[in-house]
C-alpha cells in the first residue's frame, strides 16, 4: 500500500510551480503585496515587520532573475540569427573569392588545388565551426602571397563576423543557462519561504486557521495557469481574456483571423477593473502575427491586470488567439 504523505510535510508552493516561474512570479507578487499592505496598516505589531523583512529581498531576487532570465532568451535569439544569415552568405562569398583568385591561379594549377583540397565542401557542409575553420584555414593559406592579399582582406573580414557571431551566440546561450539557473534558485527561495510563512502564521492564527488564506493567491496555486486564450468577437465587443499580474518583459502572441468579409482589427488593453482599457492599446490587424512584451501598453503592472480584447465597431466577425510566453 503506497504510503500517503501528510499535506504539511511537502511544499505546495514548489510542486506547484516546478517549471512554472510565471506561476511562481505571480504567487510571489500577491504574498509580497499582502505582507507589505499587513506591516503599513499595523505598524506596532512587529510580526508583520519580520515577515516583510525576511521575504522581501528574496522576492526581489526573484523579481530580477525571472525578468533577466526572460530578456536573455531574446538575446540568444538575435545572435543566432545573426550567426545563421552570416553562414547563409557564404556560397555567395566563396564564389567572390574563387573568382578573384583564377586570374591569378587557374583551377588546374597545384596552388590553386593547396587553396581548396576538398573543392567547396568544407565550407558549405558540416558543422558551424568546421565551416569557419575551413575559412580561417583558407586565409592561413594565402599568408604570404602578395597577389592574394586583396582576397585574403575579404576572406579575413568574413571570418572575423562569423567568429564574432558564434561568440555572441555561444555566450547568449551561456548567459540564458546562467539566468535560468538563476531563477530556479529564486523561485525556490520564495516558495520555501512562502511555506516557512504558511508555518508562522498558522501559528499565529491556529484558532481560526482560515484567516491565512487571504496571505496567499490560492486560486493560482490549486490551479495550472491558462497561457493560451481564444475568442470569436463580434461588432464593437469588449471581452476579457484573463487577469493576470504582468511584468515588463512578458511576451504576448496572437492573431487575428477573418471569419466575415471585414478587414479590420482588434485592440488589446491591460485595465484595473474588468473590462478597463486603461492601457496604450495594442492593435492586431487581420492574418498578421504580432508579438510585443507587456511593457508596451506603458501602464502601470501591478495595478492593471485585466487583459481585454475590443473591437471598433466596423467588423462582422473575427477570430483572436492570444498566448503568454
Amino acid at each position: 500500500m503506497k504510503k500517503l504523505i501528510w499535506s504539511f510535510a511537502s511544499n505546495q508552493f514548489a510542486i506547484s510551480t516546478k517549471k512554472n516561474y510565471r506561476k511562481a512570479l505571480k504567487l510571489s507578487l500577491a504574498h509580497d503585496k499582502v505582507l507589505l499592505k499587513k506591516m503599513t496598516d499595523n505598524p506596532l505589531d512587529p510580526d508583520w515587520t519580520l515577515l516583510y523583512n525576511r521575504y522581501h529581498p528574496l522576492h526581489t531576487f526573484y523579481f530580477t532573475t525571472y525578468t533577466n532570465w526572460k530578456a536573455s532568451g531574446g538575446t540568444s535569439s538575435g545572435d543566432t540569427m545573426t550567426l545563421n544569415i552570416l553562414l547563409k552568405l557564404i556560397p555567395k562569398k566563396l564564389d567572390q573569392w574563387i573568382a578573384s583568385i583564377l586570374p591569378i591561379y587557374d583551377k588546374a594549377t597545384a596552388k590553386f588545388k593547396s587553396f581548396f583540397p576538398k573543392g567547396r565542401t568544407p565550407f558549405e557542409a558540416g558543422k558551424i565551426d568546421d565551416k569557419i575553420t575551413a575559412i580561417k584555414t583558407l586565409s592561413t593559406t594565402l599568408n604570404g602571397d602578395v597577389a592574394m592579399e586583396p582576397t585574403k582582406h575579404m576572406i579575413d573580414t568574413a571570418y572575423n563576423e562569423l567568429d564574432a557571431a558564434r561568440g555572441n551566440q555561444a555566450g547568449g546561450k551561456l548567459t540564458k543557462t546562467t539566468n535560468s539557473d538563476n531563477v530556479e534558485k529564486g523561485r525556490i527561495l520564495v516558495m520555501d519561504m512562502q511555506l516557512a510563512d504558511t508555518g508562522f502564521l498558522l501559528n499565529k492564527y491556529y484558532a481560526n486557521p482560515r484567516m491565512i488564506e487571504p496571505f496567499f493567491d490560492l486560486l493560482t496555486l490549486r490551479s495550472s495557469l491558462q497561457s493560451y486564450f481564444t475568442r470569436k468577437m463580434a461588432t464593437t465587443e469588449n471581452s476579457q481574456l484573463t487577469k493576470n499580474t504582468f511584468v515588463d518583459t512578458d511576451e504576448i502572441r496572437g492573431k487575428v483571423s477573418k471569419v466575415g468579409n471585414d478587414t479590420d482589427k482588434v485592440t488589446l488593453y491591460l485595465g484595473s477593473t474588468l473590462g478597463g482599457i486603461d492601457s496604450t492599446g495594442i492593435d492586431f490587424i487581420n492574418n498578421t502575427e504580432h508579438k510585443f512584451t507587456a511593457a508596451e501598453f506603458k501602464v502601470d503592472l501591478t495595478t492593471n491586470t485585466f487583459l481585454t480584447a475590443v473591437t471598433d465597431g466596423n467588423i462582422e466577425t473575427v477570430k483572436l488567439a492570444v498566448e503568454l510566453y
